[in-house]
């Protein structure tokens, strides 16, 4: 086969462009850290690295959820902190006022007391964060507490309308269900159900007569129905609720207690075994509080555990989108300096290689 002149010169071309190439891609390489700049160039790692980017964006959403989780949590633990600390406030009073050598005057200094008390119970209750009331369950956009309507009468019921209006009964709150028949009227929960005949002043649960005294009425506003957890998602398909339950700690019959107390209080005739009556009603509902802070305190210990496995995740998903994506920075710039000798090696034997031609010396 003969060789000529111009396929020499044009095959040492074709090998520098390509050497040319090879070196633009490695120089590439070193200034952007990764190993392709466009998926034409690899699409294997291309997709792959769609994939490793997709789990390290959704690994740091959940890492940012956790921060809101954090700030419920942490707001709702230090309102029953001092939820717990107003209801040990209360009870002191109490004992202090059952004493027989408190007068009329000193028990309505502490009625005064316990009523402001109660006024910053309520003030707790409708607790906001980032504008979002936080025990009243899903519906974040309501107040869950109105202490001026708690404590209504079967006669109420009967002038306004059904809907209108809650019961609870031993720790259990009771809705509207229907009218069954004018001034009868029906409220539920669960399979229960409290009657209340104002045609004949009756009232039963189940079939079985119960006083007024025994139940709370209550406008349906004045006091958190809402009963759905909010949740917020941590990790792919786990979600923890952030919330407690309103109807446990800032219940209706808790502000209706410190309400009959402080009237107990105010009342001359009352003698300390009235008032010493309301202690044990107190104790109860301190111990619901410290039980949802317990169960609140179970839950934020979950919350740690998962941050550090979203920590742990975090640092996996990182580091292979960067085994992915990443190059061996020593090597290639090893490699850039070889496909750089390369180039000059291949420029000066191209000098070489190209010899004088005719032309030359008949100029």
């Amino acid at each position: 086969m003969r060789i000529t002149q111009n396929m020499l010169i044009r095959n040492n071309l074709n090998y520098i462009s390509n050497n040319y190439e090879r070196y633009g891609e490695i120089l590439d390489q070193v200034n952007s850290n990764k190993k392709i700049t466009r998926p034409s160039q690899d699409p294997v790692i291309a997709i792959k690295g769609m994939e490793y980017r997709s789990q390290v964006v959704e690994v740091e959403q959940f890492q940012r959820n956790l921060g809101e989780v954090y700030s419920w949590m942490d707001n709702a633990d230090a309102t029953l902190d001092e939820t717990t600390q107003v209801l040990h406030r209360i009870k002191e009073l109490t004992v202090q006022a059952s004493n027989e050598t408190y007068t009329a005057d000193q028990r309505n200094g502490v009625a005064k007391e316990i009523k402001e008390l109660q006024s910053h119970l309520e003030a707790l209750a409708n607790t906001k964060i980032n504008n979002k009331y936080i025990f009243n369950g899903t519906n974040t956009s309501t107040k869950p507490v109105d202490i001026a309507n708690i404590g209504k009468s079967a006669a109420d019921i009967a002038a306004g309308t059904g809907g209108n209006f809650v019961i609870n009964y031993d720790g259990k709150q009771f809705s509207f269900d229907n009218e069954t028949s004018p001034n009868v009227f029906v409220f539920k929960n669960g399979d229960k159900e409290i009657t209340i005949d104002n045609s004949t002043n009756q009232i039963s649960l189940d079939g079985n007569a119960i006083e007024e005294q025994e139940i709370l009425i209550s406008d349906a506003k004045s006091i958190s129905t809402n009963q759905e957890n909010f949740e917020i998602e941590v990790m792919k398909g786990i979600k923890i609720n952030v919330n407690i339950d309103p109807q446990n700690v800032f219940s209706a019959e808790m502000f209706k207690d410190v309400s009959d107390l402080i009237k107990a209080l105010e009342e001359p005739s009352n003698k300390a075994t009235d008032i010493n009556a309301f202690l044990g009603k107190m104790e109860n509902h301190f111990d619901k509080v410290t039980a949802e802070r317990s169960d609140l305190g179970a839950r934020y210990n979950r919350v740690e555990l998962i941050q550090e496995r979203l920590g742990q995740q975090d640092t996996i998903a990182k580091k292979t989108m960067s085994d992915n994506e990443d190059i061996d920075f020593e090597k290639a710039v090893t490699d850039l300096k070889i496909q750089e000798s390369i180039h000059r090696a291949a420029l000066a034997v191209g000098a070489r290689i190209i010899q004088p031609t005719l032309m030359d010396f008949l100029r």
